[in-house]
């Protein structure tokens, strides 16, 4: 049985990998070119609401059909379409 997957603030996170927000299913690629210290964004998101994210994958490079098979499995929906191979 595994665990499920943790849900974050997006001003959280802190490690490469393809996000998924959880209440309108917008898909966030984060290399790992972005976080050069710990918590510390090259982008700042100036809104109040916190957008909880899930991360799908460690790989910010995973296909959208995989992102989309991944998001299917912890019961997120998405708001974009697969395309091409998982």
């Amino acid at each position: 049985m595994s665990a499920e997957p943790a849900i974050v603030n997006f001003d959280e996170i802190h490690e490469a990998g393809t996000y998924i927000e959880t209440r309108w299913g917008t898909l966030f690629r984060m290399p790992a070119g972005i976080f050069p210290v710990k918590h510390r964004h090259t982008a700042e998101r100036v809104k109040r609401e916190r957008w909880p994210v899930i991360r799908l994958s460690r790989d910010p490079r995973i296909s959208l059909a995989a992102a989309h098979k991944l998001a299917a499995a912890v019961g997120v929906w998405v708001t974009f379409a697969p395309a091409g191979p998982a």
